[in-house]
């Protein structure tokens, strides 16, 4: 699959489950659908957060990118904004069930922060292999 590909697939996904989440708001009473109704609104609110953020994520580094492999900012970016839907579900969750408060922002906030320095510490340890790697030959 090219980059072409990958972003116009995304751009589909995103908008139904953008679409799936905006007809949940507008016509699923949770009280009557029950947890039906509930796990419709936070599945599709995830999905369609999730591809917002990578899509908005691909398009800053393409953006910022100075004569880089576009393709590598594919997997960051997908990780980035399903970390981003992740902490943002959460929190909404939390919400419902009226058990948010601020500290647990905070908390959600730094647990996710340390997931990803611990996913970019690895890339940067994989990049410095391969150069050294690179540099031996």
């Amino acid at each position: 699959m090219n980059l072409r590909t990958y972003i116009i697939t995304l751009s589909i996904a995103t908008a139904a489950a953008v679409a799936a989440w905006i007809v949940t708001i507008k016509y699923i009473n949770p009280d009557i659908s029950g947890l039906f109704g509930v796990i419709l609104f936070f599945a599709s609110f995830f999905i369609g957060l999730t591809g917002v953020g990578a899509l908005l994520g691909l398009y800053v580094r393409i953006l910022f990118s100075k004569n880089e492999v576009l393709f590598a900012a594919i997997l960051p970016s997908f990780r980035q904004g399903v970390l981003l839907a992740t902490c943002a579900t959460l929190l909404l969750f939390l919400q419902s069930l009226q058990l948010f408060r601020w500290w647990d922002a905070l908390i959600v906030i730094i647990i996710i922060s340390l997931i990803e320095f611990f996913f970019h510490s690895k890339e940067l340890q994989q990049s410095q292999k391969q150069s050294k790697n690179q540099q031996a030959t």
